[in-house]
């Protein structure tokens, strides 16, 4: 098995800014939302986190492409044809997977026979299955490739090499821990084919028997405690093959001393028993995690969860790809699973390919730094799937947003949460995920037309403003800071941003960096400051009379004979200049107060 240390960042991660398939880990049941992808996430930026060109005046906006949405969703005529006359077959295909999974039903039952669905008192977990066991689940393995057979995968294409299932196995594998993008169920399937590894469900299906043969994590979704307790027992079974270290013992040791509560007792507990087992014989085999914590379309790779990389182990990064002419087969937003099913069983076949990279081995700074370990794995995962694929700042979270946002406008693809993350509304915000959708129903109340934008009508209408005020031209105008003559949901937010009083001042300047960066080159013109001052009619009263000066003489004293401003620049040049963020501030308290209580879609006034 090829080991590899790649080049890696060692800097420190960014600040915290479902998996549909169960038979794999959902990171999403393990860890809150974080960001942080190799790039400078202190500004706002497209949620591809490249900087994208500027829109020119009056025309519509650019869109990024979903990372949620099936980009083949619409059938062609070709694709009608197709079905039509591949049905018999797939109706024929349909009845023999039923009867593949049924017989893996029934071998696996009278595997698992004496075999506890329990997990065991002291350490809190489904002990491993002994050799023999795991060599008679060797035909699961021939199962689930005749499963992915029907299926239309005909080959596999396989590049690199890895560690296959080995049932005799006496000790832990060179990587306890398999991390692949997550595109739909087929990956999990092959994984199966391949690794024969622990996988992960809920509290019922550590019952059924083909999930119980593969010694599940059980995970209960619906707690905090239920995630934390996933989390533990990913660290004792990637740690399960690997001798108690006398290091780790002096910090269970001073652990046992130092605590005081019946929770922090029983968690040391819980940690003795683990280290009393190792090294078990046998090992837990390895185990596999989808780090994103959802699926995605392959030319995507979303944000990285730190629960894969607690135990600070090596991994084993798999890569997957799925080419197509006709059908893009990926598990999305806005495609029912059995339409989904349909169509893959509909093509005369379907092709995937698998690399399997090189060992991943950390370094200390990563073993440190869960967080750090992801971003850089997620980073060589996706140079491996090069070309046609990029990192984006969404996470599960964003899907979540989007099923909300579908909802709200009876749409599969509003579109209006394209280019904007939970992440970044969180990070501005503060906001829950359920108080962000009460703010898509908001912005839907807002957008009487339902076309995903807020008119100069929509607006002054829902705010009950003069339609033909300079003030209300000027608010307008500084929230549709492209002048398309609309306002976008991303705008919308970015609004509240800077007239919300119980966001921090860091928050707002970054907001209004964006907000003057009309190119998002990544630093500030005086043009571009100008354009601000001029549109904000400066004359008008600011709050800071004393530093009422023409919009000219203003852009001359910020600049201060630069010819750009970086981030650093302008936030200080903020300091210096309050103007800056007054001029720039699209309406005010009480205005973004009627936004957010308007409607059946109000958020409580401790948020905004």
């Amino acid at each position: 098995m090829a080991t590899i240390n790649y080049a890696r960042s060692e800097a420190p991660p960014s600040p915290p800014s479902q998996s549909n398939a169960s038979i794999a880990i959902s990171e999403q049941d393990l860890q809150q939302p974080s960001s942080s992808n190799g790039i400078n996430e202190s500004l706002p930026r497209s949620t591809t986190g490249e900087i994208s060109p500027p829109n020119s005046p009056g025309s519509p906006r650019k869109r990024s492409k979903n990372p949620f949405l099936n980009s083949t969703r619409e059938f062609t005529i070709y694709e009608k044809v197709k079905t039509v006359l591949m049905a018999p077959i797939a109706a024929l295909r349909l009845l023999m997977i039923i009867f593949v999974v049924l017989l893996g039903w029934i071998w696996t039952y009278f595997i698992t026979i004496g075999y506890s669905p329990n997990p065991d008192p002291e350490l809190l977990d489904l002990l491993p299955m002994g050799h023999c066991r795991r060599l008679l689940l060797a035909p699961v393995r021939w199962l689930a490739r005749a499963l992915l057979w029907l299926f239309g995968y005909l080959w596999i294409h396989e590049h690199g090499c890895c560690h296959c299932f080995n049932p005799c196995a006496s000790r832990t594998y060179p990587a306890p821990v398999i991390v692949c993008n997550h595109v739909t169920f087929v990956e999990a399937v092959w994984l199966v084919v391949k690794f024969l590894p622990c996988v992960a469900g809920n509290i019922t299906s550590a019952t059924v028997p083909i999930f119980r043969a593969l010694t599940p994590i059980v995970v209960d979704r619906e707690s905090g405690e239920g995630r934390g307790a996933a989390a533990r027992m990913i660290k004792q079974r990637t740690l399960s093959g690997i001798p108690w270290s006398e290091a780790e013992e002096e910090a269970l040791v001073a652990a046992e001393a130092a605590a005081e509560t019946e929770q922090e007792k029983f968690k040391v507990k819980v940690k003795r028993a683990a280290a009393q087992a190792r090294p078990m014989k046998p090992p837990y085999p390895p185990l596999l995690i989808f780090p994103e914590g959802t699926t995605t379309a392959d030319s995507f790779l979303l944000q990285f969860k730190a629960g894969a990389f607690l135990s600070g182990q090596p991994v084993q990064p798999v890569v997957v790809k799925y080419p197509y002419c006709h059908y893009e087969v990926v598990w999305s937003c806005d495609t029912p699973v059995l339409t989904m099913v349909w169509r893959m069983l509909s093509q005369v076949y379907n092709c995937m390919t698998v690399t399997y990279l090189p060992v991943y081995i950390p370094s200390d700074a990563e073993k440190a730094d869960p967080q750090l370990y992801a971003d850089n794995v997620r980073k060589v995962m996706c140079e491996a799937m090069q070309p046609g694929t990029e990192m984006t700042n969404h996470t599960y979270e964003d899907a979540r947003l989007l099923a909300a946002a579908q909802e709200a406008y009876h749409s599969v693809n509003p579109d209006i949460t394209t280019d904007i993350t939970y992440n970044e509304v969180h990070k501005w915000l503060n906001l829950s995920v359920e108080d962000t959708k009460k703010l898509i129903e908001t912005f839907r109340e807002v957008d009487a037309n339902g076309d995903g934008f807020i008119s100069r009508e929509e607006f002054t209408t829902w705010l009950n403003l003069d339609p033909t005020s300079t003030i209300t031209e000027t608010y307008f105008g500084l929230m549709d800071h492209d002048n398309t003559g609309c306002i976008d949901f991303r705008s919308f937010v970015q609004a509240l941003v800077l007239s919300s009083n119980s966001v921090g001042k860091v928050e707002k300047v970054q907001v209004l960096f964006w907000m003057y960066d009309a190119d998002q080159s990544g630093d500030i013109s005086r043009q571009e400051v100008m354009a601000v001052l001029d549109a904000s009619k400066l004359h008008r009263t600011t709050g800071h009379a004393e530093h009422e000066v023409p919009s000219r003489i203003l852009a001359d004293k910020v600049m201060a004979g630069r010819e750009v401003l970086d981030f650093d620049d302008f936030e200080r040049a903020v300091s210096e200049h309050p103007e800056l963020m007054d001029c720039a501030m699209p309406m005010s308290s009480s205005e973004a107060e009627r936004f957010k209580n308007g409607g059946s879609g109000q958020l409580s006034s401790e948020f905004l």
